[in-house]
């Protein structure tokens, strides 16, 4: 089975129903929350909605934002650093 990351703002995922058809038993999971246990109509049902998004993708997308940001923090220099030299190209005249 595959894992999914909640992205609605909550669901309410039914275990057992009764005779009638009413729910007895259910989890009540939050956006963000790890969903493990989804039958595949009601994952598909939530993934065209949008509701849903497979573990794995979040999880990679995460990892490249955080690549990034790693990135972009090695670039600024420290705070009072002096500033580099400022070059003139070309020089005029």
């Amino acid at each position: 089975m595959t894992d999914y990351i909640l992205t609605a703002l909550r669901f309410n995922q039914v275990l057992e129903r009764n005779d009638q058809g009413r729910p007895t038993k259910e989890i009540r999971h939050r956006r963000g929350a790890l969903i493990t246990d989804l039958d595949e109509l009601e994952a598909q049902r939530l993934l065209r909605a949008g509701a849903i998004r497979p573990a794995d993708e979040v999880a990679a997308e995460e990892a490249a934002a955080e690549r990034i940001a790693a990135a972009v923090v090695d670039q600024v220099p420290p705070q009072g650093a002096e500033p580099p030299a400022a070059t003139t190209g070309g020089g005029v005249g």
